[in-house]
């Protein structure tokens, strides 16, 4: 026997529940994905700006010690705090800058390896600041010192690679 339900029932049928929910799921696909971007792009302006504040802390901590015996410590002093919990120096992404003193081509600078910077953030950061640095390498890769020019083509190439370490020197 087959029951008839009247027309002017009231209430939606399956096919427009269904309908309804799968536009639902669709805008929230979309309103998540586009919060991933905005996330991605925040923690790369981050990074850049940690990475710029760093920078700008090495000329402080030479003319306040002794330039060849540089540590994180005494550059330590002249970052922001959450920059340097427990005397060691970290970025937004989660990863270390560890310095060390070098000589290139008879001049003091300062050498920084830097971990765990996603591939957005190791592109955005040095193809901005590599103005104030004097060697960038990602990885294996040299994309910039005295015999390569900087290329912003090698630089995004080489972010690109998975879990890369970054080690660029400042000019002194």
């Amino acid at each position: 026997m087959h029951v008839r339900t009247p027309k002017n029932q009231k209430g939606f049928n399956l096919i427009e529940l269904l309908i309804v929910i799968g536009i639902i799921a669709i805008g929230l696909i979309f309103i998540f994905s586009r919060g991933q971007t905005s996330r991605t792009d925040n923690q790369a302006n981050n990074v850049q700006s940690d990475l710029a504040v760093l920078v700008t802390a090495v000329p402080k901590a030479r003319q306040s010690g002794d330039f060849t015996a540089i540590t994180a410590a005494e550059l330590c002093r002249h970052l922001p705090e959450l920059m340097c919990p427990a005397g060691v120096i970290t970025h937004s992404g989660g990863g270390i800058a560890t310095p060390t003193a070098t000589t290139v081509s008879g001049l003091s600078h300062t050498q920084f390896a830097v971990t765990n910077l996603s591939a957005k953030a190791c592109s955005s950061a040095f193809a901005s600041l590599h103005p104030q640095m004097s060697e960038i390498s990602v990885g294996s890769t040299v994309v910039k010192s005295t015999s390569v020019a900087f290329s912003e083509a090698a630089l995004n190439a080489a972010c690109s690679a998975p879990s890369q370490s970054v080690t660029f020197s400042t000019r002194g």
